[in-house]
């Protein structure tokens, strides 16, 4: 599998699971139970260039985005500046 994997001359598919997690995967190879096909057939390059446009943030969909909450206590809710 890992042969499949690193050689370009093989097509891909770009996976993504319930999380919004991405991973590209041999064409030849049937897709495993948790995952859809989002993108390909293709090269792999063209897989990973896929990857990289839609899969900006890494982390599991159920991680709540905390990085630009920037709520002060007492304010109400307000958004501080």
């Amino acid at each position: 599998m890992t042969e499949l994997l690193d050689d370009p001359r093989f097509d891909h598919v770009v996976l993504v699971n319930n999380q919004r997690q991405h991973s590209l995967w041999p064409a030849s190879v049937a897709t495993p139970q948790g995952w859809v096909p989002a993108y390909g057939p293709a090269s792999r390059g063209d897989c990973l260039d896929y990857v990289r446009q839609h899969w900006a943030d890494i982390r599991p969909a159920n991680v709540p985005d905390t990085r630009c909450d920037h709520r002060s206590p007492g304010t109400g809710g307000r958004l501080e500046r």
